[in-house]
């Protein structure tokens, strides 16, 4: 695969996550109607079904950007990554190169009288490559029509709150989220949306460690 200028990454980076805003807001409204229709339209479970294959995506676009991220370290341009497809298998070499290189997410903190923005990375308790590789699977699985016997023991049965948690974890992962580069000399610092047009913002930048927290450059005004 050819070498991705640095320059160019976080806009290629940013274009996976408007993608994924895109169709984890269908996914939200696919829920909606699945909740309103349960009761009464025989069909509400397309709405479930379709919910399913947005979030699949999702999974497998959050594993793409995160390659793109990787573009300029050599390890990541092999031919055994730029030809998979499937989250799980990205997601499982990607920690073995760079157990940090997972999207994790932060909160933005106050800034100095230098402009800098403490980020409080999150260690805990957010979505990980494996929780959300295991989500890859739970869609797949759900989006079968599994066997007869099974279909008709049980009819066609979904949970709601399933989905919806999902994707409650995926927005939580997201909506301000860091990638550490291998050996932290680089992060990719994200914001989902971002004032005042509401788009993804995304820059490589340097994390100073300081005090417990991580201090860069405020980007500015956040939505």
């Amino acid at each position: 695969m050819v070498k991705i200028s640095q320059e160019a990454i976080p806009s290629i980076y940013s274009g996976f996550m408007e993608e994924i805003k895109v169709r984890i807001e269908a996914a939200k409204l696919a829920l909606q109607n699945a909740a309103d229709q349960m009761e009464t339209n025989p069909a509400a479970y397309l709405h479930v079904e379709f919910c399913y294959l947005q979030i699949r995506f999702v999974t497998e676009l959050i594993a793409l950007a995160v390659l793109v991220a990787h573009n300029n370290i050599d390890d990541f341009r092999t031919n055994r990554f730029i030809g998979e497809y499937k989250a799980d298998a990205i997601f499982g070499r990607l920690t073995q190169l760079n157990k940090d290189g997972f999207p994790q997410p932060f909160t933005p903190g106050a800034v100095n009288t230098e402009g800098l923005m403490d980020a409080v990375v999150s260690t805990k308790g957010h979505l990980t490559s494996v929780g959300l590789a295991k989500i890859y699977h739970d869609c797949g699985d759900r989006l079968h029509t599994r066997s007869l016997k099974r279909l008709v023991q049980l009819g066609r049965r979904y949970d709601l709150g399933e989905a919806q948690s999902w994707y409650r974890q995926i927005m939580r992962l997201l909506e301000f989220h860091v990638i550490f580069l291998p050996e932290m000399k680089r992060s990719l610092i994200v914001f989902m949306a971002y004032t005042p047009d509401g788009h993804v913002h995304c820059e490589l930048r340097d994390l100073a460690r300081v005090e417990g927290t991580y201090q860069t450059q405020d980007p500015g005004p956040r939505s």
